[in-house]
């Protein structure tokens, strides 16, 4: 899904003489993006606001790069993605070693149709936010907003389902 969004912003600014002609296809989540979204995560579960958590990846990035132009802001928006993309994973990993822990066979198979059904709302959700008339560049940094404030509630979501299965079946 990402790698597809990728290839079309860089179809979309490819032409630019303002931008860069090599992107990333795909940012893999290094250990301190991970550790900024599970330092949120870990405070979330006691209580703290969602809204902080999200755009944590994304403020290190910008502080951290020297010019502002489209394609750095889309990598550092692409950076908050995929760190949150690698915590609901984790969370969906943790979930299905609890159920299979707990000999939960059929609420395993819906959480894996729950899963694919999510994932499929989750794009048309953002493809219909980001079409507001926007022109392409801000289109997919929209999206990739959109996907990572969308897989932050997921995430904590299916955090909350693990801690609610530790407190049922110790």
């Amino acid at each position: 899904m990402l790698a597809l969004v990728t290839a079309l912003f860089l179809l979309a600014v490819g032409s630019s003489s303002a931008l860069p002609q090599e992107l990333p296809v795909r940012h893999e989540a290094n250990a301190e993006e991970i550790a900024l979204i599970q330092s949120c995560i870990d405070d979330t579960a006691t209580g703290s606001d969602l809204q902080a958590c999200r755009g944590r990846v994304e403020r290190a990035c910008f502080e951290s790069e020297i010019s502002r132009d489209s394609s750095e802001a889309f990598v550092c928006h692409l950076r908050e993605y995929e760190a949150w993309e690698w915590a609901r994973n984790a969370a969906y990993s943790q979930l299905e070693t609890r159920l299979q822990e707990t000999a939960q066979s059929a609420r395993l198979e819906l959480l894996s149709g729950a899963r694919e059904a999510w994932e499929d709302y989750q794009i048309a959700e953002c493809d219909q936010r980001g079409t507001q008339g926007n022109p392409p560049r801000v289109y997919y940094i929209d999206n990739l907003n959109c996907w990572s404030d969308l897989l932050a509630q997921r995430t904590l979501d299916l955090n909350r389902q693990s801690a609610a299965m530790e407190l049922s079946h110790p």
